[in-house]
């Protein structure tokens, strides 16, 4: 419930800053899949390297700071709200595609503890317990894989790989500082995961 509450707020934070770049063509969509975190953008541009890592930079975005957080006690509570409705509505509702959703949830919920347990979860979510999920997210350890598809040079795949190592390697780095632990970097290879 904690990353799927991060990825409603930061949507809604980015609303209007990304805006005008919706309306070029410019689109971008955050999403949870089984295997974690996807940050989907698309258009046809030559600003799209430079939105992407515009995107990943507020994500990645040390919230204890001045500056671009975009988790604010306003799009908390408003998205807070709008996902126990939702789960509120699976108990209340009669409609058989909220009966589908309810046992699709059910039983791909991997403890199987139904939609109590997660409006208990979403109820005792707050904004530091938020701001604390987002730094675990930014610094563990994970895996992070770039496809970078379409009409694209060499050089803009590797300038933005660089950019998106750098922006996340920044923020792993920042968060690992704090708690006394150095990181290390990777380097490109083209066709290898990261």
């Amino acid at each position: 419930m904690h990353s799927s509450i991060i990825m409603s707020v930061f949507a809604d934070a980015l609303a209007q800053e990304t805006y005008d770049a919706e309306l070029a063509g410019l689109n971008w969509r955050f999403s949870q899949s089984s295997s974690g975190l996807v940050l989907s953008c698309s258009g046809y541009s030559q600003h799209l390297t430079d939105f992407v890592l515009r995107i990943m930079s507020l994500f990645f975005a040390d919230q204890g700071v001045v500056g671009d957080p975009f988790l604010g006690e306003k799009h908390v509570r408003t998205n807070k709200d709008r996902s126990l409705r939702a789960l509120k509505s699976y108990l209340e509702s009669k409609r058989a595609d909220s009966y589908a959703s309810f046992y699709t949830a059910l039983l791909l919920s991997s403890r199987g503890q139904g939609i109590e347990h997660t409006i208990a979860l979403t109820e005792a979510l707050t904004l530091d317990s938020l701001k604390e999920h987002h730094k675990r997210l930014i610094s563990s350890k994970s895996t992070v894989e770039c496809l970078f598809s379409g009409n694209v040079s060499d050089g803009e795949a590797k300038r933005f790989f660089s950019g998106a190592q750098e922006i996340i390697g920044g923020a792993r780095a920042h968060c690992k500082e704090k708690n006394g632990i150095i990181s290390g970097s990777q380097k490109w290879t083209p066709g290898k995961k990261y």
